[in-house]
């Protein structure tokens, strides 16, 4: 692996992830509960949701929808949204991802967000926080399109193509395996910020190029001009 340090050093376009590396999204409404709406919502449309009757993830509902009952996708994703924008004001910043994108922006790195949750919700975050000036793009999910989310990369092309940066001098930091999944797709190096013991092995096997369990080294890397 190479070093997380140099792979921040780098790079010329920080792309990072949302939920995450950036927050807990709904560390103040539970994903569980969320997900429980959502198929709350598809039973009254008279759809049988068991197949999806314990998911937590409502990301993985959007996608269960989209792949069976396309017809309803634009119903679902549009209370996903309102959930997600509510769900952003009681989010938990994650230690050091805001000195991440403050350092960045100020060192010359350009800076996107590229991410499975909805633009609008990651906008209102990134305002409450005082964020947003320091952001080029918001690459988020495309609306009533879930097979466009990671680890279909398409948010990251999106990205770089805004911030005119090539795909081979970007970086992602991501949570999870479509993330590292979508940046080796495109050529992007990847970092896996594995915030539970149980990702190191994961991220690492899906070919991150690093993998770490804080932040903190990368916000002081990032900080190098």
């Amino acid at each position: 692996m190479t070093p997380a340090i140099d792979l921040v050093r780098a790079a010329r376009g920080v792309l990072l992830d949302f939920d995450g590396p950036i927050c807990s999204v709904f560390a103040g409404w539970p994903a569980s509960a969320v997900a429980a709406r959502l198929r709350g919502d598809i039973a009254a449309q008279g759809i049988d949701v068991h197949p999806v009757g314990s998911e937590t993830d409502p990301l993985a509902i959007l996608l269960w929808i989209g792949e069976n009952y396309p017809e309803l996708v634009e119903f679902v994703d549009t209370r996903l949204c309102v959930a997600e924008e509510s769900a952003v004001r009681t989010a938990k910043p994650t230690d050091y991802s805001d000195e991440i994108i403050r350092h960045s922006a100020r060192t010359g790195r350009s800076v996107a967000i590229v991410s499975n949750n909805s633009a609008v919700a990651i906008r209102s975050y990134l305002e409450l926080r005082d964020l947003l000036r320091h952001v080029e793009i918001i690459s988020g999910r495309e609306f009533a399109r879930p097979e466009l989310m990671k680890p279909n990369p398409h948010s990251l092309i999106v990205a770089a193509d805004a911030l005119r940066v090539t795909l081979q001098d970007c970086l992602l930091i991501g949570d999870s395996v479509t993330d590292v999944l979508a940046a080796k797709s495109v050529s992007v190096r990847s970092i896996g910020y594995a915030n539970r013991t149980d990702k190191f092995a994961k991220l690492a096997e899906a070919g991150a190029d690093a993998v770490v369990s804080t932040l903190e080294p990368l916000a002081r890397a990032v900080a190098v001009d």
